[in-house]
């Protein structure tokens, strides 16, 4: 039973008006026997009384009330008043989880709400909801044309088949399934994108073939089990929100034979060197040292300053040559993965030193495949590979690890769950044979986007002739050969179609109007 008190309630009819005088006291929410009906009672006396399905509409108003509309009802309307705003939500996701056809009160059907902080799925929800989020994740060509090749170059796992589309968004992967002949997909959204992805789908007219549903996997039913789960689970280092939690909860519907897009998960560890990142973590705490900001001495603070710096993994993209060793895989099969082996993950870690180097911490990005019945295609997030809105991520030591050619370095990271939808990361390293180490623990849920502005700069050291001399002795000859015939007497041989050069003309006639026709310009 779910129980609100101080609850207001006033009533209107379809022409919005008051229907009877303001009623309050204890709201209850109670079940009935037929099915997933519940009703709501107010002080036990009956002064309101009211069934709830899967019929009704409802949405929040202001941060303490919730309106909700009983169209079997004669489209009579209620606004409830609560009296903190923490009630009107749950009441808020009570009626989204009957509306959904959730049973409240069965254990086994709330996994997210015990996993998961109120306020951490109210702000996941709220982000996923806004066009601007899935127009960033559409706009990345690198996963959206992956997953169609996925899904197009093996359209025999979908013509013909039932596809469940978890954690949906736009809907886009539930078109590509469409696009590949699916008889019937499921697309589940738990945001109120979901409204969106029903636009989208009726305005393309597929609405005999997908299936919009509101709500979380964890609390939804389906009428058939289904042929393919596709769905784009992945997060920051792979595991951030942890959505792929979700995306094995699914399997729930998926038949013995069936198949899952992506299949196989593997996350990649290496050591990595870089001076740079780590004094700008660093001083960033320098602010706090100062003795007398506007009067005031910060130093007191500085030491947390560099702690809660230092705990931020750096999401951004850098060159492959920082990395110290050959990455160590930690691979997941998600059709033979529980959920319960994603709340704690031991990655242990051991690699040979081919070079004496400082190593500032850990340096992770993910791969993931689609293993069809004809193909099999990779989505990558590498250094390596052509940049993805997950960009790579990378976690520095509080103090940095010098080692030696031919030492080995020991070790572990460990992805501890939390409520947060997000890992706590622990890493660890130490040089074989002594009680040297390097060791931190980071908050994946506040990571510190280091997006680039420019290219990715190479990592110092890494030129072995004269940059200089290998620049122009590798110029083509046309390029490096004397000025002659008609080249302006300005022009720079060495420019690759600079603009000064595109500017100039021999008429010295600077608007671009008179041109010279013997040279075949017009």
């Amino acid at each position: 039973m779910y129980e609100y008190s101080n609850v207001e309630i006033v009533s209107f009819d379809e022409n919005s008006a008051k229907t009877s005088k303001n009623k309050s006291g204890l709201l209850k929410v109670n079940k009935h026997s037929d099915g997933n009906v519940y009703s709501l009672v107010l002080n036990d006396e009956q002064m309101f009384k009211t069934k709830l399905d899967d019929s009704i509409e409802f949405l929040r108003s202001g941060s303490n009330g919730v309106v909700l509309s009983l169209p079997k009802e004669q489209n009579s309307t209620n606004f409830f008043k609560f009296s903190n705003s923490s009630d009107a939500i749950k009441f808020h996701q009570i009626l989204g989880a009957i509306k959904s056809g959730k049973n409240l009160f069965d254990e086994s059907s709330s996994i997210f709400d015990e996993r998961t902080e109120e306020s951490s799925a109210l702000q996941y929800f709220q982000f996923y909801a806004y066009l601007s989020q899935q127009q960033n994740m559409l706009q990345d060509y690198i996963r959206t044309s992956t997953y169609q090749r996925a899904v197009l170059d093996n359209a025999v796992d979908f013509a013909g088949k039932v596809v469940l589309d978890v954690g949906a968004g736009s809907g886009i992967l539930s078109f590509f399934a469409a696009q590949a002949g699916a008889r019937k997909v499921y697309a589940v959204e738990a945001s109120s994108m979901s409204q969106h992805t029903k636009t989208l789908v009726e305005n393309n007219h597929l609405s005999s073939r997908i299936e919009v549903i509101a709500g979380k996997i964890e609390d939804i039913s389906l009428p058939e089990q289904v042929d393919v789960i596709i769905s784009e689970p992945m997060g920051y280092m792979l595991y951030n929100e942890r959505m792929i939690e979700s995306y094995l909860h699914a399997k729930k519907f998926l038949k013995p034979d069936g198949k899952m897009f992506p299949t196989t998960g593997d996350l990649y560890v290496t050591p990595f060197t870089d001076e740079a990142l780590y004094m700008e973590q660093v001083g960033k705490a320098n602010f706090w040292y100062q003795q007398s900001f506007y009067g005031v001495d910060l130093t007191s603070l500085r030491e947390q300053a560099l702690d809660e710096c230092m705990k931020q993994p750096i999401v951004d993209n850098f060159d492959v040559r920082i990395c110290l060793a050959k990455p160590i895989k930690f691979s997941v099969d998600y059709l033979q993965a529980k959920e319960e082996d994603l709340y704690k993950m031991n990655i242990p870690l051991s690699f040979q030193m081919t070079t004496t180097a400082v190593i500032h911490g850990l340096a992770f990005w993910f791969d993931v495949s689609f293993d069809g019945s004809c193909s099999q295609v990779w989505l990558s997030t590498s250094p390596t590979q052509p940049l993805t809105h997950w960009y790579q991520v990378r976690c520095l030591f509080t103090k940095p690890l010098t080692v030696s050619q031919g030492q080995t370095v020991q070790g572990h990271c460990i992805l501890h769950s939390n409520r947060k939808q997000s890992y706590d990361v622990e890493i660890y390293l130490e040089i074989e044979g002594t009680n040297i180490s390097a060791e931190n623990v980071l908050d994946l849920k506040n990571p510190y986007f280091r997006y680039p502005s420019g290219p990715t700069p190479v990592p110092p050291g890494q030129y072995h002739e004269s940059p200089t001399e290998q620049y122009w002795n590798n110029l083509p000859a046309d390029q490096a050969a004397s000025v002659t015939g008609q080249s302006h007497p300005n022009a720079n041989p060495y420019s690759q179609n600079c603009n000064i050069n595109n500017n100039l003309n021999y008429t010295e006639d600077y608007d671009g109007n008179g041109m010279i026709t013997d040279r075949g310009w017009s």
